[in-house]
């Protein structure tokens, strides 16, 4: 993701040499390729607090690493995490004060105890 952040992602044509266009096709745009990215691993990650810590890590460290133009896709999924780890863990659990922190490195819950 951090490669595709600062590309066009909306330049979905080819000019040729006059600069006519010549070939036009569909292309995701950056807020399909983060869900893409994203989704499935929150989805199904709900339950493991080390899960949506290291994804908040990885969401975190890309918007310090893209262009404020991605930024509100980005911020987006960090809100949906949120929600994600309240619904997976009772409010007030150590899980769900844990869950909502990043993990870069992955030492995980026995770090924090």
């Amino acid at each position: 993701m951090r490669e595709l952040a600062p590309r066009n992602l909306e330049a979905s044509f080819a000019l040729d040499e006059q600069g006519v266009p010549r070939l036009v096709w569909r292309a995701p745009g950056w807020d399909d390729l983060l869900d893409l990215a994203f989704d499935e691993i929150r989805e199904y990650g709900a339950g493991s607090v080390q899960v949506l810590r290291r994804l908040r890590a990885a969401l975190e460290d890309l918007r310090a690493d893209t262009p404020p133009v991605r930024h509100l896709a980005i911020d987006r999924h960090l809100e949906w995490l949120d929600e994600t780890a309240r619904r997976a863990h009772p409010a007030g659990s150590p899980e769900q004060e844990i869950a909502s922190r990043a993990d870069r490195i992955g030492l995980g819950m026995a770090r924090l105890r």
